[in-house]
């Protein structure tokens, strides 16, 4: 995730959503004071942070994390933003991401697995989905806006327009590959579909 200050806006980075590109692109406006670059683990801009960050905030921290560790009246006003993406397609996206970097801490047992299909598979039980990422307790969306990795210029330059900024998009990590429908077979679409049935029905995405 980052924050700024000085523009008055969260973003909560969920994994494989273009988060990386958009925290490039927004990280000018989040650095911490004195220093020349964003942090890792939380970009911010203000003179008294010691005070006002209570607790560490990891990279892809959930808005109600997010919101646990900031200053209530911070949340609360700040425009808060993220980006979601096809369920099926997220999931190819996450294998080959994990698969091209040797040192990502599930490279191995997911090489080991030797197919896309052992790897979702391998996802039954997992209750981690991108709502989880963006709702509190009781199910309801703490952001106020949600773009799509599918309109990823489009809703981007909403959100610019929305802070006030105008920044150009780059892409990285992106990733040459087939159309994620062709990584599927019946099992497998219909398990991805069950495991994120929330994000699906929440967002209305479709296979």
């Amino acid at each position: 995730m980052i924050v700024s200050y000085r523009k008055k806006f969260l973003f909560v980075h969920i994994y494989k959503t273009a988060g990386t590109s958009i925290t490039d692109s927004l990280a000018r406006y989040c650095y911490r004071p004195g220093s020349t670059r964003p942090s890792n683990w939380m970009a911010f801009l203000s003179t008294d942070w010691k005070k006002i960050h209570r607790t560490p905030i990891k990279k892809h921290a959930t808005a109600l994390e997010i919101r646990d560790a900031l200053d209530r009246g911070i949340f609360d006003s700040f425009f808060k933003f993220s980006f979601v993406r096809n369920p099926w397609d997220w999931q190819v996206s996450l294998y080959h991401f994990i698969l091209d970097r040797p040192h990502n801490p599930g490279h191995e047992a997911t090489k080991a697995m030797g197919s896309f299909r052992n790897f979702v598979l391998s996802r039954e039980g997992s209750e981690f989905t991108q709502t989880s990422c963006l709702v509190d307790e009781s199910g309801n969306l703490l952001v106020d806006f949600v773009g799509r990795f599918e309109k990823l210029e489009e809703d981007f330059q909403a959100v610019c327009h929305r802070i006030g900024i105008s920044v150009g998009l780059p892409h990285i990590n992106k990733m040459d590959r087939t159309d994620y429908r062709d990584y599927y077979d019946e099992e497998t679409r219909e398990l991805t579909a069950r495991l994120y049935a929330e994000d699906i029905e929440r967002f209305g995405y479709s296979f």
